[in-house]
């Protein structure tokens, strides 16, 4: 394993350990509101989150990515039928082969705009639409972040009591871990995300390699 597989590994629990300490720092109060906001959000971004994402992809993706692709394709069956897979980013010649389309299927079609849309649609579930919901997602909690600090300042004065300093203190380690778990699972997405834009990368391998990463994946998946 090289140094990259132990980071991608650790990322996500030294997200967990950071918050936690954080949360003691920080302390309940200031913990609990910015929890309270995030988890809010996060409830209300699920509702509307997956529709968004599949709302942004029809109308400001889906046709450059045609576009892109038939011309990726066409360039390549201008080699022939013998070199077309060859000659295509792996990730695109793993989606022609999952859809049933050969190199001579390639190679004989006149249309690589009617292939692109028949393998379009498969690229954006695999690829595109988990990226825009990572991105929304990580949006909807910066907003929540903010808008709790915000409303956690007013309170201020009261924790800083010596007592109630003390036990604000121990509650908000606690209720770090809410916020760090959000964090470990964005910070998973995201990883997974990126890998999916970096196919032939070492980053790429790292994360499909991890099982840590893959198994919190599927996970999160299932949730969300």
């Amino acid at each position: 394993m090289s140094y990259i597989d132990y980071i991608v590994a650790a990322a996500p629990f030294l997200l967990l350990i950071i918050s936690v300490i954080a949360g003691r720092v920080r302390g309940f109060a200031e913990i609990v509101i910015s929890a309270a906001a995030v988890i809010v959000c996060m409830i209300i971004a699920r509702q509307y989150i997956p529709e968004a994402a599949a709302s942004v992809n029809e109308k400001f993706i889906h046709q450059r990515l045609v576009t892109y692709l038939a011309s990726v394709i066409g360039n390549a069956v201008a080699s022939g039928a013998e070199s077309v897979i060859n000659s295509l980013p792996d990730y695109l010649s793993g989606l022609l082969q999952n859809s049933g389309i050969s190199a001579q299927m390639l190679a004989d079609s006149a249309d690589s705009s009617g292939i692109s849309e028949t393998i379009a649609p498969a690229l954006e579930t695999a690829v595109i639409i988990p990226a825009l919901k990572s991105m929304l997602y990580a949006l909807a909690f910066i907003f929540a972040r903010v808008a709790g600090r915000i409303i956690s300042s007013l309170t201020g004065v009261i924790v800083k009591l010596p007592v109630i300093k003390q036990i604000n203190g121990l509650l908000g380690a606690a209720l770090g871990g809410i916020t760090g778990i959000i964090l470990a699972a964005l910070s998973v997405l995201i990883m997974n995300a990126a890998a999916g834009f970096l196919p032939e990368t070492e980053f790429a391998r790292a994360v499909g390699d991890s099982a840590v990463i893959q198994s919190l994946n599927e996970i999160i998946q299932s949730i969300i």
